[in-house]
């Protein structure tokens, strides 16, 4: 752990002999923290990633952060520098929301979604020290937002799977050449009846019972492709 021990925060330190503060489980420095993404074990440390502020965002405000720790036991971790923050200029200029961390070719890679410019992609080559933003994989259409993105390779070609706060899971199955994925075809994971508004605030076109959201997946050693997610709740009781 001795290379990360210049980037602990001093600020935890100081607030480390609160008697409220929580000693097993993990909390940023300071701060607002949300959603952990991009988690993934590498050069024999855990990465933790998670949605970090300096205060509660509101929605697209531009402050929504990725805080970055690491641990050797998922038990001791130690601060990182903020891995990805809004670039002013950038498509994730409202904040840089949900995504995963994957090794591509060798390189760590973030994908992420940019609000509102689309699917974002960072990557490293310093130890996931620092993160270098390189370019949208893929811009916006007529999905209403692009959460939770999953971009996987399934058969010869290329998922993009995601989730829209209004419409549910859906999916791109496409091509992916010259650091861009082209969709060829389009599907929706979610079977309840609700409108599909193009106006995102529509208050019609929000998920109701039996809805999927957030969904994750990965390769089964049978060759399987295994998604898991969490489903609308109807009772109000």
């Amino acid at each position: 752990m001795n290379q990360f021990e210049t980037y602990i925060d001093p600020r935890r330190k100081k607030l480390a002999g609160d008697k409220f503060r929580p000693l097993y489980h993990f909390q940023p420095p300071v701060n607002w923290m949300n959603d952990p993404n991009g988690t993934i074990f590498w050069n024999g440390y855990y990465h933790l990633f998670y949605q970090y502020a300096e205060h509660i965002p509101e929605p697209a405000d531009g402050s929504c952060h990725w805080a970055h720790a690491v641990s050797k036991d998922l038990i001791h971790w130690t601060d990182l520098p903020v891995a990805l923050a809004p670039s002013p200029d950038g498509p994730d200029n409202k904040g840089c929301f949900s995504g995963c961390t994957v090794i591509n070719n060798g390189v760590p890679t973030i994908i992420y979604y940019g609000v509102y410019g689309g699917i974002c992609i960072a990557t490293s080559d310093d130890d996931m020290i620092t993160w270098e933003y390189m370019y949208p994989l893929y811009e916006p259409g007529k999905e209403s937002d692009l959460a939770v993105p999953d971009f996987f390779k399934l058969g010869n070609k290329y998922c993009l799977l995601f989730a829209s706060h209004t419409r549910g899971v859906q999916y791109y199955i496409g091509t992916y050449a010259d650091n861009k994925f082209v969709p060829e075809s389009h599907g929706r994971m979610n079977f309840t009846r609700f409108s599909s508004s193009p106006d995102r605030n529509c208050p019609d076109d929000m998920l109701t019972s039996g809805d999927i959201m957030s969904p994750i997946s990965w390769n089964a050693p049978d060759g399987r492709r295994i998604m898991i997610y969490w489903v609308i709740e109807g009772r109000t009781r």
